[in-house]
């Protein structure tokens, strides 16, 4: 688990977001994720990349209080 952080508006000076950094591991791990996921990817159709990000939006939504 990584150290806390803030998230901070330069425009307003609120904060934003509070949560923990990624560690390296993480941060390697996801990198590896995304380089395998993307010739899958890059092979649909622009309306069914839409449909995943709105079904993810829509995850997000349910699971907002999990991230508060």
């Amino acid at each position: 688990v990584g150290l806390e952080f803030c998230s901070i508006n330069s425009a307003t000076g609120e904060a934003v977001f509070t949560g923990l950094e990624a560690t390296q591991e993480e941060v390697d791990f996801a990198i590896q994720a995304a380089k395998e996921s993307f010739p899958e990817w890059s092979r649909l159709s622009f309306e069914k990349r839409c449909e995943f990000i709105h079904q993810f939006e829509e995850e997000l939504k349910k699971n907002q209080s999990t991230f508060e």
